[in-house]
């Protein structure tokens, strides 16, 4: 089942190195955050898209960018991350490297109203309606 997932997920990252990133939104803080409008499917009930965070400075480990594939449920308002991409350069640019999520990462999360978590996933099922 773990080879399945790397193996689907190998072919979404292919797929998404050829969609071009919309801005959605800045953080109080500088970072930026854009959504991949072309990666956004809806499948039995569920929408899978790709966002990515620009970051101001880098982070703790010196990246610059991350993209993160998400599932959303828009009849619970939750989303989940399924996999994330660090990249040393900004927006998504370089070598990335590939990390499955760790267990609470896979949980549900229900972004709070307001944060732009929340208007990223309002964004999203909005575009599948």
């Amino acid at each position: 089942m773990k080879k399945l997932l790397v193996l689907i997920f190998s072919i979404l990252i292919s797929l998404n190195s050829f969609g071009e990133w919309t801005k959605f939104s800045d953080s109080t803080n500088g970072d930026k955050f854009f959504i991949d409008i072309d990666s956004i499917k809806e499948h039995n009930g569920s929408v899978f898209f790709w966002k990515l965070r620009d970051y101001i400075k880098p982070d703790v480990t010196g990246d610059l960018s991350v993209s993160m594939y998400s599932e959303g449920d828009c009849g619970m308002f939750r989303e989940r991350t399924l996999s994330f991409i660090f990249y040393a350069r900004s927006m998504g640019k370089g070598n990335g490297n590939q990390m499955a999520p760790d267990g609470n990462s896979v949980d549900w999360r229900y972004p709070a109203p307001g944060s732009i978590y929340h208007g990223v996933l309002n964004f999203v099922c909005d575009y599948v309606k």
